[in-house]
Order: C-alpha cells, then sequence, then structure tokens
C-alpha cells in the first residue's frame, strides 16, 4: 500500500507540472514575421566567442576528429600514458563501467598516479553513487595522487526533507491541530544531522533499492499507514473520502490551487474534529507545509547532471566528445558486448598555448562546493554498505521487526539490532572485501580486452574519403584554425569564483547569465550562417547531428527565424539527423520530438499562408532524416553531438535537447576556420541521408497535415494501453484510473504542440486583435512569449 501511496506522490508532482501548462492557442496566424526581442540575434564575431568561451583562443598543433571508436579510444590511452611524474590529468565523464575496455582505460589511471601524476576525477552522483566501491578502489590504490569528486550532491534542502521523511511525528497531549506534527518537525530539523534512518533513505533513493526506502520511511516515521486509514470503524466508502481527501490537501499544498485549498478549508469547517488529526497526518509524514525555504526546485533539478566528457593532460593535450568510459562508446561490434555500440565523434587537440584556461575551467567546476563533493563525504552522508549488501539487509530488516513498533525506543532499538544483525549475515561483505573484488573483476577485464579484442581492433571509419586511414585536420584547416572550449554550467562563470551561485534551469534571453554557452553559440550559430551564405552569395549548410532531438524553445525559435523572414536565410539548407525510435536508446524522446517536429514542418509548408510572400525569397530549406535500424546494424546507435553552422562547426557533448540547454552541464569545441574539415563533414552526412540503406527522410511525412497531433496522439495511445496491458501494477488500474493516464498524456502531447506553435509564431497582434504599434501590447507578448518558452523548456525537461 505504501508504494502506491509514494508512485501516487511522485506522478501527482509529474503531472502538476504538465496539468498547469495545459493552455490552449488561440487560432489564426499573422502575415509577417514577429520583431519580438525574446532571442535577439547578431552576427556571431571575436566578441560573442570570447564572451561565451571558457578557452577562446587555444593555440593548436594538431587537432583530430574521430568518429572511429577505436581510435578515440587509443588516443585517450596514448594521452594518459604521456603524462609525466609531477603532471596532471583531469578527467569528467558521466558513465564509468567496470567493463573490458574501462578496465584498461583505468589501469592506464593507477600505472599515471603510480609513476607520480596528480589525477582529478569526476563523476555524475546519481549516476555513479552504484560505482562508490570502485572510486574507493581507485582513491586507495592511488595512494592519494587520485582525488575523486561527484558532482549532483543532494542540497540541503532535499537533505532536510528526507529527515522530515524520516523522522516521527512528536507525541503531544495538547489538542491536535492540521499542522502539529510537520510544526514540530520543521522546528527542530534545522538543528539535526541526518541519522540513521535519513541515510538509509538517502542511499536507497540513489541506489533505486525500494526496500532502503521504504524501510527508512516506515520505521523512521514510525508509520501506521493501515491505522491512519482504519479510522475506527471505518468504511470502504470512507476510504476513498480520505484518499480524496488527501489528494485535495496535495493540489493545494504542491500545487497552490486556490480552488483545492477552498475544498479542504470547507471540508474542515464541516468535518473538522473528524479531519484535523488526518490532516496532521499527512502533512507530519511529506514536505508540504514547508517552513522557510521551499524545495520544490531542488527536487525538480536533483537531476541535473554532469554530461562533461573531457581529459586533460596537464596543459598540453585535451580530448572531449560524445564518449563515455564504457564498451558501447570504445568498441566495435564484438562478442564482449551486448549492449548498443555507438556511433560518436570525439575531438582532440594538443596545444601549446591556452591549456591553462581549459584546466582552470575544470579546475571552477570542481571546486564548485554547490555541487560537487569529495567520496568521503559522500560516505559520511549515505554509506552504500546497505544497499550493495541488499540480501542481508532484507534478512537485517526481517530479523529485527517488531509487530508492537510504535514507540521512539522501538524506533532505536530497530536501528541497533540492524547494525548489528547486518554484519552477521553470512554474504555481508565489507568495503576491503568488496574492494578486492573489484581489483579481480578489472584484472580479468584487462585481459579480456586483450586476447579476445585487440587483435582484431582495426580503425575503419572516418569522416575522410581516401584510400588510407586519417582524421587528421589539414595543413591548410591548422593555419585558420580558431578553436575555442566552451561548456554549459551551473553558475555564470563571469562572476568570481567565490561569488558563483547556482542558476536552476534557464530564462529565455539570459543565456549567458544562466551558464549555457554552448546554447548562447548555438543560436548565434544560426544567424551567422545566414549573413554568411548572403555575404558569400553561396550556400551555406546548417547541420544537426545529434543522437537526442527535441529542440528547447531558444532553438526552436532560431529556426523560425530561419524561416519565416525575420533573418535572410534562402541560401541555408538545414539538415536534421538524429536516431529513429529503433535505433535510440532513448526512445521517449523520439516520441515527444514528433509532436515538436510535425508542427514545426507543417508551418514551414504553410509559412505563406502565415507569414506572407515576404518569408519565401528569405527561407531557409529544411529537411529531417533518422537513421534504420537494419542498415545501422544491430545494437548500433547515433551518440553522437557534431554541429555545422555555415563555416564554423560545434562538436563535444551537447545534444540538441531541452535536458542538454534545461539541466545538464556540457562541453564542446567551437570551430571555426577549418573550411576542409567542415567541407569534408558535410559530404560525409550527404553520403549517409542520401543512403535509403542508412537513413529515411521524414520531410514529407512531417509536412503532410494528415499528420496532426491528434493521429499522433491515436497511435501513441495505442502503444500506452499496450504498455499498460503488459504491467503487473498496471493490470491493477481501474478503466477510470487508465481513462486518467491517458487524459493526462493527451494534456502534455496538447501543451507541446500548443507551445511549439505559440514558439514559431511569434507575432500575436492579430490573434489580440490590437495595433501593431501598440507598445504595451508588444512588450505584453514578449512576456508571454518568454513565459511560454520556459513552460516548454521546464515540461520536455522531465522527459
Amino acid at each position: 500500500m505504501l508504494r502506491f501511496w509514494l508512485s501516487g506522490i511522485v506522478i501527482a508532482v509529474c503531472l502538476s507540472y504538465f496539468l498547469q501548462f495545459n493552455d490552449s492557442p488561440k487560432s489564426g496566424g499573422a502575415r509577417k514575421p514577429a520583431s519580438l526581442s525574446l532571442f535577439k540575434g547578431s552576427a556571431l564575431d571575436a566578441k560573442d566567442i570570447l564572451e561565451a568561451a571558457s578557452a577562446p583562443d587555444l593555440k593548436v598543433t594538431k587537432a583530430r576528429v574521430m568518429i572511429d571508436n577505436d581510435a578515440a579510444f587509443d588516443s585517450k590511452l596514448e594521452a594518459i600514458r604521456s603524462a609525466r611524474p609531477g603532471e596532471t590529468i583531469r578527467l569528467s565523464y558521466y558513465i564509468y563501467s567496470q567493463d573490458e575496455s574501462s578496465a584498461v582505460f583505468l589501469a592506464e589511471l593507477l600505472k599515471a598516479a603510480a609513476r607520480g601524476v596528480h589525477i582529478r576525477l569526476m563523476a555524475d552522483f546519481i549516476t555513479n553513487y552504484g560505482n562508490l566501491d570502485l572510486f574507493s578502489y581507485l582513491e586507495a590504490q592511488g595512494h592519494g595522487m587520485i582525488q575523486i569528486k561527484l558532482y549532483g550532491r543532494p542540497t540541503p534542502l532535499i537533505v532536510r526533507d528526507v529527515m522530515f521523511m524520516t523522522s516521527p511525528c512528536p507525541s503531544t497531549s495538547d489538542k491536535v491541530k492540521p499542522t502539529t506534527c510537520s510544526d514540530a518537525k520543521w522546528a527542530t530539523l534545522g538543528k539535526a544531522y541526518p541519522d540513521f534512518y535519513a541515510r538509509l533513505l538517502l542511499a536507497g533513493l540513489y541506489d533505486l533499492d525500494f526496500t532502503a526506502v521504504t524501510t527508512a520511511i516506515i520505521k523512521g516515521q514510525i508509520l501506521d499507514i493501515d491505522g491512519l486509514m482504519k479510522s475506527g470503524n471505518a468504511s470502504s466508502d470512507d476510504k476513498k473520502q480520505l484518499l480524496e481527501f488527501f489528494k485535495l490537501v496535495y493540489k493545494a499544498k504542491a500545487k497552490h490551487d486556490p480552488i483545492a485549498g477552498v475544498k479542504v478549508l470547507l471540508a474542515l469547517q464541516l468535518y473538522g474534529d473528524k479531519l484535523n488529526p488526518v490532516l496532521n497526518e499527512i502533512l507530519g509524514r511529506v514536505p508540504l507545509s514547508q517552513k522557510g525555504d521551499k524545495s520544490l526546485q531542488d527536487w525538480e533539478h536533483v537531476t541535473d547532471f554532469t554530461h562533461h566528457k573531457v581529459l586533460i593532460v596537464e596543459n598540453r593535450f585535451v580530448q572531449l566528445g560524445g564518449r563515455n568510459i564504457e564498451n558501447s562508446y570504445h568498441m566495435k561490434p564484438n562478442t564482449l558486448t551486448t549492449k548498443y555500440i555507438f556511433m560518436d565523434t570525439d575531438m582532440s587537440a594538443e596545444l601549446s598555448g591556452g591549456g591553462e584556461a581549459i584546466s582552470k575551467a575544470y579546475d571552477r567546476l570542481w571546486n564548485f562546493s554547490t555541487m560537487t563533493v569529495p567520496l568521503k563525504d559522500v560516505r559520511s552522508l549515505m554509506p552504500n554498505d546497505y544497499v550493495v549488501n541488499s540480501e542481508a539487509m532484507k534478512a537485517s530488516f526481517d530479523k529485527c521487526a517488531n509487530k508492537n513498533y510504535q514507540t521512539p525506543e522501538d524506533r532505536i532499538r530497530f536501528e541497533k539490532c540492524v547494525e548489528f544483525e547486518i554484519t552477521r549475515h553470512p554474504k555481508y561483505e565489507t568495503l576491503p572485501a568488496r574492494m578486492a573484488k573489484i581489483a579481480k573483476t578489472l584484472e580479468n577485464g584487462v585481459k579480456a580486452y586483450n586476447t579476445l579484442y585487440l587483435p582484431k581492433k582495426a580503425y575503419t571509419q572516418s569522416w575522410k574519403t581516401g584510400p588510407t586511414y586519417s582524421d587528421e585536420l589539414s595543413p591548410n584547416d591548422m593555419n585558420g584554425l580558431l578553436l575555442a572550449y566552451i561548456e554549459n554550467l551551473p553558475f555564470d562563470r563571469r562572476e568570481k569564483e567565490a561569488n558563483l551561485e547556482r542558476r536552476f534551469g534557464s530564462i529565455p534571453g539570459q543565456e549567458l547569465k544562466y551558464g549555457k554557452y554552448i546554447h548562447q553559440l548555438w543560436y548565434k550559430g544560426l544567424e551567422h550562417a545566414c549573413n554568411t551564405s548572403v555575404k558569400e552569395g553561396k550556400e551555406k549548410r546548417v547541420i544537426i547531428h545529434s543522437a537526442y532531438f527535441l529542440p528547447p524553445a531558444l532553438l526552436l525559435s532560431g529556426f523560425a527565424k530561419m524561416m519565416d523572414g525575420t533573418w535572410d536565410c534562402h541560401k541555408v539548407r538545414v539538415t536534421l539527423l538524429t536516431n529513429s525510435p529503433e535505433t535510440t536508446d532513448l526512445n521517449h524522446i523520439n516520441i515527444a520530438a514528433r509532436y515538436v517536429m510535425s508542427k514545426f514542418f507543417q508551418t514551414v509548408q504553410n509559412r505563406r499562408e502565415i507569414f506572407g510572400s515576404y518569408s519565401d525569397a528569405r527561407a531557409a530549406r529544411f529537411e529531417y532524416f533518422e537513421y534504420v535500424k537494419e542498415s545501422a546494424g544491430s545494437g548500433l546507435s547515433l551518440h553522437t553531438k557534431a554541429s555545422v553552422l555555415g563555416n564554423d562547426m560545434i562538436i563535444g557533448s551537447a545534444n540538441a535537447d531541452v535536458r542538454s540547454y534545461y539541466m545538464d552541464t556540457n562541453n564542446g569545441f567551437f570551430v571555426r576556420g577549418a573550411k576542409e574539415l567542415t567541407a569534408s563533414y558535410v559530404e560525409f552526412i550527404d553520403s549517409i541521408t542520401a543512403d535509403r540503406k542508412k537513413t529515411r527522410d521524414l520531410t514529407a511525412e512531417y509536412s503532410n497535415p494528415a499528420m496532426s497531433t491528434e493521429s499522433i496522439y491515436a497511435s501513441d495511445k495505442k502503444m500506452l494501453e499496450g504498455l499498460l496491458s503488459k504491467s503487473d501494477f498496471t493490470k491493477k488500474l481501474s478503466p477510470e484510473m487508465k481513462e486518467k493516464v491517458f487524459s493526462a498524456f493527451h494534456s502534455i502531447v496538447g501543451f507541446v504542440s500548443d507551445a511549439t506553435t505559440k514558439i514559431l509564431i511569434k507575432d500575436r497582434n492579430k490573434f489580440a486583435g490590437v495595433a501593431e504599434n501598440d507598445s504595451d501590447s508588444q512588450r505584453r507578448q514578449e512576456q508571454a512569449q518568454k513565459e511560454q518558452a520556459m513552460k516548454y523548456d521546464r515540461l520536455l525537461q522531465l522527459l
């Protein structure tokens, strides 16, 4: 029962975001492009690059762009081997695995540490909490030369809420009020440190261990849900009404729903004596009635990842791109891996100058203690000893269970009993024992790689054409190269390091303030490609080659300006190339993108009617392609994040999706002046999109009015019905509840479609029936557009 209760809270939190955005658009269309200033564009000049780049002027002696997994992996290994005693290796990746290629990689890091190389390793907290023992092993074997930090630590407000959810309601002899329990908790939480139950809940949440989560809450709160529901001789109808009352309280408190609030007040007026204890229980168990700082924003951004992927050797070498530390990124199809093999892109640069700025940029994030935390502090806050010994943990919970668990003394006895019993279980493993197993796993991994994979390894894939393999930039490109290191960060890096403050999400038009430097350059690069095409009088290409394509409002607005005539882009061809639902590892992105792309391409198709003939002479040409599973090969999936912006390129870790814009850190290279690289990469992409065995062209399909929001929804609803029919949990849902699920999903996709239209068709004067020279109306429109863009990004980041 508690499982359904907790699941309901999570679902309600998500739906509260979805449903509050259900704002239907007005119909119609303006006859000329808008002049709104929400996303102001300008030519992408040296000043813009300098402002956005963490390291704007790198002196490069050699550069490579590697689409071959083996070549990219060997490049990293060679860079680590080149590190000399006293130098520093800095690295950050989203995923670290313990498979064969990763064992080789980690072995090289340990060898570097043994010869006196300092190593700083950063990893995403949520993704790598399960690797806590691996990282402890590396630090121990590094003998002081390896330092490890995790990015995305639980915020103080999240820790406070976890403490709230694992502490009992104090007993009182006074008359119970609706907030008696929660008031008492809030009064003491600020002075407390997470106890056994709070640490257990944190570990369970980050390890996705349901037993740890439920035990921490039930035992920590001395929770009696059955007693709450029984309420004396409560009937089935009484229980249903109690659940409905709970929903009203949630809507009133968490969603700030005034109507629900009125209903709660009426219920308390009519049934106060009966409902006050219930309300006290609800508010005392879940941190809805918060004192002071509210944590809803912290929970919304709890999965803000570090998506940086970078290896820096001293100040003289850097390699970055889309690859993580795992077989899937560092191998071609083989018998050692059954997961996806990713088609990815890395770029490396050997530097004679400017590398200090990259190291400084790394250290700025490393030292940002609001988000990063050393390994020892992770173990202090949320040790993993219980969740990694799940069988022993469950057995100890069972052995220490007490049917008459009712008092604070029982709570203390349970904790002491579990701490004693778990270590006596025959399958309990101490940290040293677990690290010894990791050492053996890595040793076996190295042997397997060297014997089963290494002999067959060969470089076969390149963006260049020619009889022999090559991935280096040409001498001509090196002579004209401008290479800048760029990032998306959780702060405004232009501030002094001591004053850095975490920024949540982003506000349209304020990308620099919110640390979205990659997207600032991306957006400006679109207009710059148009300007360059007009200036040079020849076609320029914009190519978005991205594993996950669900453009944030900023990029969608840029595409709109390329289409509606705001920018003169008539000599620009825009190619969008991404995964299909069959080749991706995240097909929900494709599901959401269908609603966005159908609205976009149908707006392109009808631009004369919407914007008038003005757009005909200035609009860019757009085309959309997806990879085909059969041609890519079984298990192959695109993971590249590379863009062509006229004469420029961006290669890095940022996808063309909302998450990369709104939530995660990312990094990359901005490339200018590499004409031969850009031309060859365009040819490389064109060869892929021209081959129907490799890709399919969906431009016409998305442009067809028959592909409406409702038709897509009808197809998705069938898929959703199929999923519900296969789930043991959802099989228990009533027809009414299933219909509510469908209705919520319909509201979500309806909002996505409507918001896309509003972002694309910015001029709302005609819709509102006001004069076009009305400056107050113009400001209102700009504010409305900004709010719409923020809602769009905020909703889609939940995916």
